[in-house]
């Protein structure tokens, strides 16, 4: 029996350990190359990284001097893009410092707007309202950032009027009002109207006292049958009834449900220090070692392309 011959494209035991080999040296290169970075241009790369960890213990103190409120919103069978908008318009508003106008919209005091940064909403992904053209009815993060922290409360009801005094919803929240009332005050008529018939079905006359049997209702007698139906049909409308109470007590388009809590955006703390150090720090490196990079290998191989 013959051995089959090796083929061109079969991997001998001399081209793996070439391939090995290869990796291998690139990976001292790598190594060499960034230790020479770390230690030989040592005042280049501890100077950036220095300068970059500093920039990022900066920055982190900033954000712990700004506060933020997230909260989450439902809006019923609204489009989520008319409140994208709104937001949008809003933080438009405070980043032009329109002050009063903003004050106006969002009844808050002057000097409480004043201290809102900006005021975005995004949907549970992360994406922005305003170019959502889909009917998905998932709920909407509003999220407030500010310079110095306002009242819990005072968020809320700025939110959730603004949001609810938009024309189109404000006169479909006037419409679901109305309706709601109308039911209601059609179903209390109606449970009058069932208590009625059930207490004349009910009453048994006195001729018929001295037997009991005589004109008593049960479920294979015609009136038995009518009071089950309506029993059955009382207790939809008490179910129905206790619905559009729930509704009428929480009745707006647009209502959070979450708290609103102020929190600092950061926090200055030792182990946050560090690790914004230690960030800063590798970014400051791997900027030295692209400034050497280009300096020693890809600068006189560029030139040297060009003179040849």
């Amino acid at each position: 029996m013959n051995s089959p011959t090796p083929t061109d494209d079969q991997l001998s035991w001399q081209d793996l350990q070439a391939h090995a080999l290869w990796w291998g040296r690139l990976g001292y290169a790598i190594f060499s190359f960034f230790w020479q970075a770390l230690w030989k241009y040592w005042k280049l790369s501890f100077g950036l990284m220095i300068l970059f960890g500093l920039l990022q213990i900066a920055r982190l103190y900033g954000e712990s001097q700004e506060f933020e409120m997230t909260s989450t919103f439902v809006y019923g069978d609204l489009h989520p893009k008319v409140f994208g908008d709104m937001i949008a318009k809003a933080n438009t508003l405070i980043a032009n410092r329109e002050t009063e106008q903003v004050s106006q919209l969002l009844a808050l005091t002057p000097s409480q707007v004043g201290k809102i940064s900006s005021i975005k909403v995004a949907d549970s992904r992360g994406k922005s309202l305003v170019d959502n053209y889909t009917m998905n009815k998932e709920p909407m993060i509003i999220t407030v950032k500010m310079s110095a922290p306002i009242p819990g409360d005072s968020l809320q009801t700025a939110i959730n009027t603004y949001l609810n005094s938009n024309p189109f919803s404000a006169k479909r929240l006037d419409m679901k009002k109305r309706l709601l009332t109308e039911e209601l005050s059609f179903i209390n008529n109606k449970q009058a109207t069932i208590d009625s018939v059930l207490k004349r079905l009910y009453e048994v006359p006195p001729v018929q006292n001295a037997n009991p049997d005589l004109g008593a209702i049960n479920i294979e007698n015609s009136e038995g049958k009518n009071a089950y139906d309506l029993l059955r049909f009382s207790r939809e409308l008490v179910q129905r009834k206790a619905d559009i109470e729930n509704s009428l007590v929480q009745v707006e388009n647009v209502f959070a449900i979450d708290n609103f809590i102020v929190l600092p955006s950061a926090r200055f703390s030792l182990g946050s220090i560090i690790k914004k150090g230690i960030i800063g720090g590798i970014m400051g490196f791997m900027l030295s070692a692209v400034i050497l990079l280009w300096r020693i290998h890809l600068g006189p191989w560029i030139r040297n392309l060009d003179e040849s």
